[in-house]
């Protein structure tokens, strides 16, 4: 009987690559085939997952970047009116 166990981390060893290739070329018996085809499904699963986190992240960190470059002009155009308003009160007290 096989160890699960014991094939998984043979797989892990092989890496996707190898694992991909043994069963392309047939190199594995049909009992280790179909475990092989189900550890690479399961493999593709989890990179997706993690592109979907690094997508999100990098959305949720666009969106922060535009709210502050958003706040940054605010502040820009309310220092530009406040030094323009000082700037006539001082030049009408001379």
């Amino acid at each position: 009987m096989i160890n699960p166990n014991e094939i998984r981390q043979f797989f892990e060893s092989a890496g996707v690559a190898g694992v991909r290739a043994q069963v392309s070329s047939g190199g594995y018996n049909p009992e280790m085939t179909e475990i092989a085809v189900r550890w690479l499904a399961d493999k593709e699963r989890e990179a997706a997952e993690r592109r979907d986190a690094a997508l999100a992240e990098q959305m949720r960190l666009t969106r922060l970047t535009c709210f502050f470059a958003a706040v940054a002009a605010a502040a820009a155009i309310v220092q530009y009116f406040y030094t323009r308003d000082v700037l006539r009160i001082v030049k009408h007290l001379h």
